[in-house]
């Protein structure tokens, strides 16, 4: 019998699929031509619980782990199978720490949540580099202001909505000194964005609409009906096409920059929770094929260049001893008489 792999972010490096484990607070490592998971390394963290790290980069020798709750960036060195960390802030945040993480040859852009600075993190060197403090950038952020959405477009610009101002913030990455902020108003509700070449893409949920930002002119030139009254978050597809990811469907809809319908995707994740959404990220694998994942089951989407997909689910076999054996050791769960109950087992997991 197999079990579902429920899995937070992951990267693909020398034919394995690397990824966080949600619910156990592991790495695993899914090796795609025998179609086997592989129990890697217990996270030694003493933050436990789902959602600690928000995203994961690996180059096929070190797998950078970037946090959500945690203070720490984590380094896992896979041949020596030993973990060093970076120490991001003593602070606890409501929000988190990185709402986003792209990497950009062997720089990783770091979006935060909560947290004060935009940062960069060199693969090489492991040194990380605080870039702006955008809560100096108006009196009025406080430390209850956060980031709900941000997008990164190459290494030239970052955009992101602060909450609760409502305020958008268009940041150059080559210059921070460059900035400028678009003020939130009362009749608005900016809930996410993306950007497609020097055009930022923004929902105004209370107005229905969605806005076009020109970063040239620095000024919205367009306001665009909304495309559903559903919750969704919005993405640039390949810096293209924007893709909405529907919050409590699990499905992935994809339009031209004038929102007209280019591919639907919907997928049969079997969860029942109410939150089962695909997530989309920029991670491609060998054939250029873009992947979604699911937040909630074991599946993983790949989109080629003519908007087909294909799916793919990833198990663990409950006869796997090697796979229960690290998770009961590393997670501190005991057996008794030599078993344990396979049900009880994933419980405690889900709740450790």
């Amino acid at each position: 019998m197999k079990k579902a792999i429920v899995m937070n972010d992951f990267d693909i490096s020398d034919g394995f699929i690397w990824f966080i484990h949600t619910s156990y607070n592991c790495i695993v490592k899914y090796d795609i031509v025998r179609n086997k998971a592989f129990y890697e390394s217990y996270i030694p963290e003493e933050y436990k619980g789902k959602y600690t790290y928000k995203s994961l980069f690996a180059d096929g020798k070190t797998i950078v782990i970037i946090p959500n709750q945690s203070n720490f960036i984590l380094i896992y060195d896979i041949s020596g199978k030993k973990f060093s960390k970076i120490e991001v802030s003593t602070e606890k945040y409501k929000y988190g720490y990185f709402r986003l993480g792209k990497r950009i040859d062997n720089y990783i852009y770091l979006m935060p949540s909560q947290y004060e600075y935009v940062c960069k993190y060199d693969m090489n060197t492991n040194n990380l580099v605080h870039l702006f403090n955008w809560k100096l950038i108006r009196k009025n952020y406080s430390k209850d202001s956060y980031i709900c959405d941000a997008s990164i477009q190459d290494n030239k610009y970052a955009s992101f909505i602060v909450k609760p101002q409502n305020d958008i913030v268009i940041l150059s990455l080559t210059n921070t000194d460059d900035y400028y902020v678009i003020k939130g108003d009362d009749g608005a509700n900016y809930t996410t964005l993306c950007s497609i070449n020097n055009y930022i893409y923004i929902r105004d949920e209370k107005r229905g609409e969605i806005i076009v930002i020109d970063n040239d002119q620095r000024k919205i030139i367009e306001r665009k009906k909304d495309i559903t009254d559903d919750l969704y978050y919005l993405y640039s597809y390949k810096n293209e096409y924007l893709m909405i990811d529907e919050i409590t469907n699990p499905r992935m809809t994809i339009f031209d920059e004038n929102l007209n319908k280019c591919y639907e995707y919907n997928s049969d994740n079997e969860s029942n929770e109410e939150y089962c959404y695909l997530e989309y990220t920029d991670k491609l694998n060998y054939k250029g094929e873009a992947i979604w994942f699911s937040n909630s089951s074991s599946e993983l989407v790949f989109i080629n260049n003519e908007f087909i997909g294909k799916t793919m689910k990833i198990y663990i076999d409950e006869e796997d001893n090697t796979f229960r054996e690290n998770l009961l050791l590393n997670c501190g769960i005991i057996e008794e008489n030599g078993y344990i109950n396979l049900d009880d087992f994933i419980q405690v997991c889900k709740n450790y």
